[in-house]
């Protein structure tokens, strides 16, 4: 079996090499390895404006050759050419072509940013359609949002916009709502867009060309030109990039400006920079018109006076220090200054002018406003005694008094009035309104739930739930609240890092479990598997790193070198088919489990006690081990009282060298401690140190009315004193017997007698003799009732109207 390490074996993603193959690619040059007058052919023919000039092919002739020279190096030692790093070569070409209007002599502008924008472009595997989570290839047609600049498919976003728009439709009337413009979204940073705005064709970054070509020499979806956009904040400059993703770079142009306060000379300095501070005082003169600004040089305005002095309010009352940028305060107390009258004051809070005429001169009004009268201001004005007809608050009816002064107070007529849903109806007095409990089940705007409000007048607000439903990369929910159509897509992002977490590259969510590991050109960093400190330098790279082939020399427990090769490392075993597997079962080596190569044994003599620490004896290193001495354990229970009776063994956890530890026998023994006074029962718990448990044995006892059996814990009632058990042996129950009276006892279930008839609460009632008169007395002070004179003049009555009718009979 080779031991070439298996990352040397593949390249980096991008299909297995073939041993029979003579040359590889490098970007769009094809290498053969074997021709040594050619040595790169282009596989496609770049376009127009992509064609180097002389001095650039002989400049990226010579740059190939030190990566051919590197390879070489690369391969001497123990390595492949699929290894060598082919795409970053690559892109190193294209990035230096892109920034080339940038370099200024050996300086170059602050490109950081853009640099890791196009780095991430140029590795196909770092762009990701947000909206279906794929990935987005070179040849496909793609939308990027002017704000955000992040990447989507065409297809995806036409749909999206679609989608957004068909339900914002659904919502609006197309009635009240023919000529509105409707608005999507973008996915990620919101912005809207007009309808118009949705994309149709397939733009470079810069929107110069329509369907940009695909060339292996230029960034993909750029046609190649310079970008010319404006630069943001508008200078006047134009980006020199490439065309190019994302935001343009800091305008890079040389001008003369001067420091934020402008008490500095004019400094050469870069045009996307160009604001900077002197360090010196401000002094420009504040807004106050009294004082200068304090600050050191500083962009924009200077901020309002914060120094305090003495100033007064508006009417001259008080004064109090404040603020100097804020002179006019009010101290709100009443003016009180005489009017021209001169039998008034101002009734107005503090305030600035004069006062005025006095409010009751001139024509006024009675209380009504039907009758005027011209009068002193010292006099008022009298009612007219007309009704007073001003509207009431509930704007349909009027006051009906007389004029008065005052306010009219609330509507008291009564109106039969609904409820906001229309459902119920109900006479009330004016003014109130009727809300019915009948719960509304329109479907809100989301379309997912039911309004649930009261008496809902049909005006349903919107959905406050949380959406909830799962987001396309499938480990989040839609945290937004509850919407119809499409929810946004996720905004968590994961980072996927190389082997040695130098390079790292964020993905979207949902996207990490495809995405390889971005290729990293720094040495490796992965410790070694074995036990060595440090091992032969290489690449960063993904898989196992090679075998060591260092001496073992590691200390055994024995204090000795182990002298053997190194074998502290995992190792794979033979690829053996298993016996016994059929022809049409698949294998895989990489199931077996790997093979570790301990040292050899150790033959030194060493002590070693017994399991239980009873005694020492001596044996050889490599035999070393705890044994079994053939003696009681003999160590204390944790129920106190008795003892181990287990062999040697092993004590695990044990506090010290007494205690018996986890894997000691448990006392089985009943527990034999003594048991409360009038407690008849055994405590359930076998043999134990700490106090019994309180006994919950049910005891079976008839409560003092006799009327029910209760059930009470014997620790209970072995626990409670003579008023507690008489609380434990009442049922609560209103007390079945009867007092002398003939009514039921009122007290709940009680011991001893029952109180006496003269404290009976019923109420009894008593009529008179002829049973007109009705009165209500407490049981104890009930007395006859005697009929009144009323009683006695229907008596007579009764008794005259019979005897006529006698009469009446006999003669009849």
């Amino acid at each position: 079996m080779s031991n070439r390490p298996p990352y040397l074996y593949r390249g980096r993603g991008r299909g297995q090499s073939s041993s029979k193959k003579t040359g590889y690619s490098v970007g769009g040059l094809v290498i053969d390895r074997k021709a040594e007058n050619q040595k790169a052919t282009l596989n496609k023919k770049p376009a127009a404006h992509a064609v180097p000039k002389s001095k650039e092919m002989n400049k990226q002739q010579a740059q190939l050759e030190a990566h051919w020279a590197a390879c070489d190096d690369v391969t001497e030692g123990d390595a492949s050419p699929d290894d060598c790093d082919q795409l970053n070569f690559h892109d190193e070409l294209i990035l230096e072509n892109v920034m080339k209007s940038y370099k200024e002599g050996n300086s170059i502008v602050d490109l950081a940013q853009m640099q890791e924008t196009l780095s991430e472009c140029l590795q196909m595997s770092s762009l990701t359609c947000i909206i279906c989570l794929e990935m987005i290839g070179r040849p496909d047609p793609i939308w990027s949002c002017d704000r955000c600049y992040c990447i989507f498919h065409l297809q995806c976003i036409q749909l999206w916009a679609r989608d957004g728009i068909a339900q914002q439709q659904l919502k609006l009337s197309p009635e009240l709502f023919r000529d509105l413009e409707i608005n999507w979204c973008c996915p990620k940073c919101r912005k809207e867009y007009l309808k118009s705005a949705t994309p149709q064709k397939y733009y470079c970054f810069c929107k110069k060309q329509i369907d940009p070509v695909v060339d292996s020499w230029v960034l993909p979806h750029s046609c190649g030109d310079v970008c010319g956009r404006r630069l943001l904040p508008e200078c006047g400059h134009e980006c020199l990039l490439l065309c190019h993703p994302g935001a343009c770079p800091p305008c890079p142009v040389t001008v003369m400006v001067t420091c934020f306060c402008g008490k500095s000379p004019p400094v050469s300095r870069r045009c996307g920079s160009r604001g900077w501070a002197c360090q010196r005082v401000c002094r420009k003169l504040l807004a106050c018109g009294d004082h200068t600004c304090e600050l050191t040089c500083h962009a924009g305005k200077c901020p309002t006076c914060s120094l305090e002095v003495e100033q007064d309010c508006l009417c001259g009352k008080q004064s109090q220090p404040r603020s100097c940028s804020d002179p006019t305060w009010s101290c709100d107390q009443v003016c009180g200054k005489a009017l021209p009258c001169g039998n008034h004051t101002c009734c107005q809070l503090c305030h600035i002018g004069s006062c005025g005429d006095c409010p009751r001169k001139g024509l006024r009004h009675c209380p009504c406003g039907k009758t005027e009268h011209v009068l002193p201001c010292t006099e008022e004005v009298p009612v007219c005694g007309d009704t007073c007809s001003k509207m009431l608050t509930c704007g349909v009816h009027q006051c009906s008094r007389s004029c008065h002064h005052g306010d009219c107070g609330q509507c008291l007529q009564l109106s039969v009035r609904r409820c906001h849903c229309g459902r119920k109806e109900r006479e009330l007095r004016c003014g109130l309104e009727v809300l019915c409990e009948v719960k509304c089940t329109n479907q809100r705007s989301c379309g997912r739930h039911q309004c649930r409000r009261k008496c809902c007048d049909g005006n349903c607000p919107s959905c406050e739930n949380t959406c909830g439903r799962p987001l396309k990369c499938g480990r989040h929910k839609c945290a937004a609240i509850c919407h119809s159509g499409s929810c946004y897509p996720c905004t968590m992002t994961e980072e996927v890092a190389c082997a040695c977490g130098s390079t790292i590259l964020t993905v979207p969510c949902g996207r990490k479990q495809y995405t390889p590991p971005p290729q990293c050109r720094s040495m490796c960093r992965k410790p070694p598997t074995c036990h060595h400190k440090e091992r032969k330098p290489h690449r960063c790279h993904p898989g196992p790193c090679p075998h060591c082939r260092q001496l073992c020399n590691k200390r055994l427990s024995c204090n000795h070198n182990c002298s053997s090769a190194c074998h502290s490392e995992p190792q794979m075993p033979p690829m053996r088919r298993p016996v016994g597997l059929a022809p049409w079962e698949k294998f895989n080596p990489a199931d077996q489990p790997a093979i570790v190569k301990p040292c050899p044994p150790c033959k030194h003599l060493v002590s070693r006690q017994c399991k239980g620490g009873h005694e020492t004896s001596e044996m050889p290193c490599f035999e070393a081990h705890s044994y079994d001495c053939g003696q009681r354990c003999g160590r204390q229970l944790a129920c106190g009282n008795h003892t181990c009776q287990r062999g040697c063994h092993v004590i695990v956890n044990s506090p010290d060298s007494c205690l018996a530890g986890d894997d000691c026998l448990e006392c089985e023994l009943p527990c034999m401690k003594p048991r409360p006074s009038d407690c008849a029962h055994l405590c359930p718990l076998p043999c134990h140190k700490s106090d019994c448990p309180p006994c919950d044995v049910l005891v079976k006892e008839k409560c003092y009315c006799a009327t029910m059996h209760l059930y009470i814990k014997c620790n209970e009632w072995t626990s409670a004193n003579d008023d507690q058990r008489q609380a434990l042996l009442s049922c609560t129950g209103q007390c079945t017997k009867q007092l002398l009276c003939g009514h039921r006892c009122p007290q709940p279930c009680h011991s001893g007698a029952c109180p006496a008839a003269d404290k009976c609460q019923r109420k009894v009632t008593t009529r008179c003799a002829c049973r007109r008169i009705k009165k209500e007395f407490r049981c104890p002070e009930v007395t006859d009732v005697a009929c009144d004179a009323q009683c006695i003049r229907i008596q007579k009555e009764q008794e005259l109207v019979s005897l006529v009718c006698v009469l009446a009979y006999n003669l009849g």
